[in-house]
């Protein structure tokens, strides 16, 4: 496992290498959705190597944060490619046209690629990747395979605990947020337990459940980004859209109707119950 988890960090730095260099040349939006990935699993090894070796000896927030403006750069460029596809396709289904609400998202998008451009510096990160992997390295070699494993079951125990928690009453956005940020890290560990041990059958949860609810989560995302960049852009372009008032209230009323639906099918999806024998493991 110490192998796996070092392979899987040098794949998503030199992921996020590659990555980050066709998006200075074409910063299209799977470019920069697979640059947010890599950046979110090598987070998600941070993290994991803390929860292992502790705070004093390895700090997860420290080493994550030259990677954080980067992703949230990204994310601001990502936000706004998702919104130009999907109210394309609400056009579409609505049987109507946002052709002033495209183009100032096209703009938008125009902003944000400039603003990454101008503040983002590339070598710096890779180096400082280069310089983590190596830290990384000498933290989990103090550790056998065995005990690596159970921290790995014992980080994914508390994920639920913190799941289960959310999930007691109807989680507001927020909590939906920072449940979406949990669950992918649950998918990345386990995919590397997974690789590790393919037939282990202690994983205190489901796959399949935790993927089709991370699938819900990102839509809804999405829904909740439409709805605050719409708000915004009602607000700046009030006068110019008198003629077309219907129109943006109608997908106002679908953009929250979608969030809805999806929350609900959230709580379908996944419940305490999914996390109840979670606590068998520390037995």
């Amino acid at each position: 496992m110490h192998e796996d988890l070092l392979n899987y960090f040098q794949k998503y730095h030199h992921r996020l290498e590659h990555f980050l260099a066709l998006c200075f040349e074409t910063p299209n939006a799977e470019v920069v959705h697979e640059l947010r990935v890599s950046i979110k699993r090598i987070r998600a090894i941070f993290l994991f190597t803390e929860h292992l070796a502790g705070n004093e000896n390895f700090d997860a927030d420290k080493h994550y944060k030259p990677l954080r403006k980067l992703f949230r750069m990204a994310g601001n460029i990502r936000d706004v490619q998702v919104q130009q596809k999907l109210i394309a396709e609400y056009a579409n289904t609505l049987k109507t046209t946002f052709d002033v609400y495209l183009e100032h998202l096209g703009k938008s998008e125009k902003l944000s690629v400039t603003w990454f451009f101008e503040n983002i510096e590339q070598g710096k990160i890779e180096h400082n990747l280069a310089s983590i992997h190596h830290i990384i390295e000498n933290t989990l070699s103090s550790f056998k395979k065995d005990d690596i494993k159970t921290k790995a079951f014992q980080l994914l125990e508390n994920q639920c605990d913190e799941l289960r928690i959310i999930l007691v009453k109807m989680p507001h956005n927020k909590q939906l947020h920072q449940m979406r940020t949990t669950i992918k890290q649950m998918l990345y560990i386990l995919s590397v337990i997974r690789k590790s041990d393919p037939l282990d059958s202690e994983i205190p949860i489901s796959l399949s459940c935790l993927t089709e609810t991370e699938i819900l989560l990102g839509k809804w995302h999405d829904s909740i980004v439409g709805i605050k960049l719409l708000k915004d852009f009602r607000k700046i372009k009030e006068k110019q859209l008198e003629a077309k008032t219907e129109n943006y209230k109608l997908l106002a009323i679908a953009l929250d109707i979608e969030q809805r639906i999806l929350r609900a099918q959230i709580r379908r999806t996944i419940s305490t119950s999914d996390f109840a024998d979670a606590s068998r493991h520390r037995e």
